[in-house]
Formats: structure tokens, C-alpha cells, sequence
């Protein structure tokens, strides 16, 4: 028996206006940009393996851990980064990294969702405040990537 190896996608969405968007919506508008690049067949080998994992949105980061399989890793990327609208409203969609074991990956995410959350929305804090920030949403970052990943 072969078993089933995936990679996990490490990827940031940013609304243009800021509003939030569920992890479902996402799920849905990647299964449909599949569809559209791939067609029914591709869709059909792709979209079972191809699962959101993770949309952290609460602390500004909005980081996504996509999982797929080892051979459409070039796709799903392709057709997460094609994706222009989710809801109706327009987005800016960038793959960040890739990994194969969960062990790197959450390293990587708990490293991304503090950076991003931190130094994305508050450029004019004083440098104990973005620490105190950084280490807070690690910790909440933590719990939920370790719900995930069990």
C-alpha cells in the first residue's frame, strides 16, 4: 500500500477591502479556479486531495496552509495565485512557501502569521509593543495550528 503524500502550501490573502471571508469561500473558489484551468477531469484527480486547512484572518495576517498531493503542488499553486475575486470582492492571492512534513510547517507558519500580523498593520508602534504583539499572537498561533495539525 502506497501511502498518500502531500505538501502543504504556506500562502497570503489580502482584501482589498479588508473585510474578512470564511475558510469555506476560499475552499470553494479554489475548487472553481481548478475547474476553469483544468477542466472536469483535472478537477476531478485534483480537487479530493486539494483541502484549506488553516485561514487565520483574526490577527490581519490572513495566512492559508493549502494541502494537496505531491504532483499538483505546480497547480494548485497556479490556480490559488489566479484567483482575483472571493465573494464578489477583489483579492491579491501569493503562495509563500511549500512543505512537505508538518514539523517545518509549522515553524514557517507560526514564523509568517507573527511577522505578517505584526509588522503589516502597525508600522508606528514602539519596538516593546510589536515584541509583546508578536509573542501574543504566537501563542493563540500555536493553539490553533496544533487543533490542525491533531
Amino acid at each position: 500500500m502506497v501511502r498518500f503524500k502531500n505538501r502543504y502550501i504556506i500562502a497570503r490573502v489580502l482584501f482589498h477591502d479588508k473585510k474578512p471571508t470564511s475558510e469555506h469561500m476560499l475552499s470553494n473558489q479554489l475548487n472553481l479556479e481548478i475547474e476553469s484551468a483544468f477542466g472536469v477531469c483535472g478537477a476531478r484527480e485534483m480537487c479530493p486531495s486539494v483541502q484549506v486547512k488553516y485561514y487565520e484572518q483574526k490577527y490581519g495576517s490572513n495566512v492559508v496552509v493549502l494541502r494537496c498531493s505531491r504532483e499538483d503542488v505546480r497547480k494548485v499553486k497556479l490556480c490559488f495565485e489566479n484567483i482575483e475575486r472571493v465573494e464578489g470582492r477583489t483579492c491579491t492571492m501569493r503562495a509563500v512557501a511549500v512543505h512537505g512534513k508538518l514539523g517545518s510547517l509549522k515553524e514557517n507558519v507560526l514564523e509568517k502569521i507573527g511577522r505578517f500580523a505584526v509588522n503589516g498593520e502597525d508600522g508606528d508602534e514602539e519596538e516593546e509593543k510589536k515584541e509583546e504583539k508578536r509573542r501574543k499572537v504566537r501563542r493563540k498561533v500555536e493553539k490553533a495550528v496544533e487543533a490542525m495539525t491533531s
